[in-house]
Order: structure tokens, then C-alpha cells, then sequence
């Protein structure tokens, strides 16, 4: 019984806690997890997520793509399922949707073009589920100086 309850207090410690689960998540590739479920598989350097790897979210959530000093930098794949439900595919800087790309929204709409912070700056094309397309230039999410 004793030993019972060592074994299970021992798996509800590791559990609990974040750990490196393999590799070498100090420099090289590893997999850590996290101890509120996120995993990441990828390249490591100095203790930090820094190259080319995958972060998964316990809702299903998955980044794919580059990171430097532990957040999403360069070119990747967010598919957000938690808070509004999009797909992003383009450049991040600093884990913010910034450059051009690509964001497929949860009402079907798709955005195809320049974004700064996370929003529609620049030039795009914003083609509704109703085939309607707005292409000019935005501003934070609003279409100015539009071309159709």
C-alpha cells in the first residue's frame, strides 16, 4: 500500500510540473511539456524554443513554424482554436501575425494580404463566404482606399 501511494504521489510530482520529456531541450531538439498541457516538439538553444518546431495547446491549438527566444518568429501555421477560431498562415514577429499572409476566419471569410499586430494593414484582399471581394488598402481591420 505504501508503495502504492509513493507511486502515485511520485506520478501526480511529474505530472504537475514542466519537464524535457526527450531530447536535449538546452541546445539541440527536444520535447518539453509544459504543466498546463502544451507541448512542444522542436529546436532548442539556450534553454529556449529557438529554430524550427511545433507547439500543440491542450484545446488543440497547433503553431507551426519558426521561434527565437521563445516565441513565434518568421514564417508559420497558427490554426487558433480557442478564441476566435482562425487559421493563419504568413510571417509573426514576436507572436504577433505581422507581414503578409494568409487568415481564414471562423465566418469563412478570408483575408489575403499585409497585417501588422495581428490586423489587416496594407494592401489585401478580404473575400467574404458570400464571394463578395474588398481589395485596397486597410487600416486596422478597416478597408480604406478600396480598389472594388
Amino acid at each position: 500500500m505504501k508503495r502504492l501511494l509513493f507511486i502515485t504521489s511520485l506520478f501526480a510530482f511529474s505530472v504537475t510540473f514542466s519537464q524535457c520529456v526527450s531530447g536535449d531541450c538546452e541546445i539541440g531538439y527536444g520535447t518539453f511539456k509544459y504543466k498546463n498541457g502544451s507541448m512542444y516538439i522542436g529546436e532548442w538553444w539556450n534553454n529556449e524554443m529557438n529554430g524550427k518546431g511545433t507547439l500543440i495547446w491542450p484545446d488543440g491549438s497547433v503553431y507551426v513554424g519558426g521561434f527565437k527566444n521563445g516565441l513565434y518568429n518568421g514564417e508559420g501555421t497558427y490554426l487558433n482554436l480557442k478564441n476566435n477560431r482562425t487559421l493563419y498562415i504568413g510571417e509573426f514577429i514576436d507572436e504577433m501575425e505581422n507581414g503578409t499572409g494568409t487568415k481564414i476566419f471562423n465566418n469563412q471569410d478570408i483575408y489575403i494580404g499585409e497585417l501588422k499586430e495581428g490586423k489587416m494593414n496594407g494592401f489585401g484582399k478580404l473575400i467574404k463566404k458570400d464571394g463578395t471581394i474588398k481589395e485596397g488598402y486597410w487600416k486596422n481591420n478597416n478597408p480604406i482606399n478600396q480598389i472594388n
